[in-house]
């Protein structure tokens, strides 16, 4: 009975390891940004078929996951890169909140990790080896996993957004509403950069934690003139 149950666990395990590749939070920006694009076409003239066969409901779902995958990444460059000096966008840059947290904890009297010191991206992803691979941090791993998901999925909703600009001009709409939509799907795309902002500082909050409360029995402690963490790139 017992060797019945672990293979059922370890089939379970292998069904969630599929799941994981095929990450199902890609499809709502993916869907999104299909939608904007089939609106596109279809007010410039293009024809789109009627009715949903098997099919065309498999490069639907294909489509939008690839543009799952595109607007993710397209999302991410300019919410990192375009929009780097907005203050509600201030959690996007995990080096520099990493060296933050280094301080706050005291991360620097732990030897692991004292020799991370100026290296704020090194630590970082440290930390995420830390977590998948010690069994007593599953439940952190899981969290900080979500945490990242989460945030992947808001990048590429905010640009999915910005997608249905040029369709909002296209429905026959006065310029005042179409001025109005326009704004609102601004004001959206901001909205959800800024939650993938604060998802993406609360992984690096919660691994820096975790490194604190991990090592707070226990501690070998780091020669006492360990330097501070320093920030010489983005995360």
């Amino acid at each position: 009975m017992g060797s019945l149950a672990e293979a059922a666990g370890k089939f379970a395990e292998k069904i969630a390891d599929v799941l994981d590749v095929f990450d199902l939070s890609f499809f709502v920006a993916g869907s999104a940004a299909l939608g904007a694009f089939l609106v596109w076409l279809s007010q410039n003239g293009v024809e789109i078929p009627e009715g949903l066969s098997a099919d065309r409901a498999l490069v639907a779902v294909i489509a939008a996951y690839i543009l799952g995958l595109v607007t993710y990444a397209l999302g991410r460059a300019v919410r990192r890169k375009g929009l780097e000096r907005l203050p509600m966008l201030e959690g996007h840059n995990n080096a520099k909140r990493m060296s933050e947290l280094y301080v706050e904890h005291d991360l620097g009297r732990i030897s692991d990790f004292s020799r991370y010191a100026n290296r704020p991206d090194a630590l970082y992803s440290r930390l995420w080896v830390l977590v998948r691979t010690d069994v007593g941090l599953r439940e952190t791993y899981s969290l900080v996993r979500r945490y990242w998901i989460l945030g992947a999925a808001y990048d590429g909703i905010g640009f999915a957004a910005l997608l249905w600009v040029p369709p909002a001009w296209g429905l026959g709409l006065s310029t005042p509403v179409s001025a109005v939509l326009t704004l609102l799907l601004l004001g959206s795309a901001l909205l959800a950069w800024r939650q993938a902002s604060m998802y993406h500082r609360y992984q690096v909050d919660e691994l820096a934690a975790t490194a604190a409360h991990w090592h707070a029995e226990g501690v070998t402690e780091a020669p006492a003139d360990e330097p501070g963490i320093g920030v010489d790139e983005e995360g």
